[in-house]
């Protein structure tokens, strides 16, 4: 407990609350969104072909709007190891690939990445250029 919030554990996807049972969330960041294995084409990144009408989609399936922006693998900055901010250069906090990750899967079920090695495997076994998005991602 740290200024009267609870975080909630694992089993409860660390929740925050306040100490009257208020729940707070933040929103649920994608790493990426991809159609895989179109025959001829291999990935294709569904961010980029309908953000808007994807984030809809999402959303609506979800008890609150957590899809507020675009997933990790389509961020300008992901490569940067550092980022302006307020015209001041920081450290990138977002740099490179993010896992732990999970990996919903279209045949039902889905996949715990736990480390960049995991993450760059599953890419590459469902088609999708991981040094096109992640040319540094083995040094990252």
């Amino acid at each position: 407990m740290s200024l009267g919030f609870l975080v909630a554990g694992p089993d409860k996807c660390f929740v925050l609350s306040s100490k009257t049972g208020t729940r707070y969330y933040s929103d649920a960041d994608l790493h990426g969104v991809y159609r895989s294995w179109l025959p001829g084409v291999g990935a294709v990144d569904q961010w980029v072909v309908d953000s808007t009408g994807l984030a809809r989609t999402l959303n609506r399936s979800l008890s609150a709007p957590l899809i507020q922006h675009g997933p990790q693998d389509d961020w300008n900055q992901r490569n940067s190891p550092s980022v302006a901010f307020n015209g001041v250069w920081i450290q990138n906090g977002a740099y490179g690939p993010l896992p732990p990750v999970t990996a919903y899967l279209p045949e039902g079920g889905t996949a715990h990445l736990e480390n960049r090695w995991q993450t760059k495997e599953f890419y590459l076994s469902r088609g999708i250029d991981w040094l096109k998005i992640y040319p540094n991602g083995d040094e990252q």
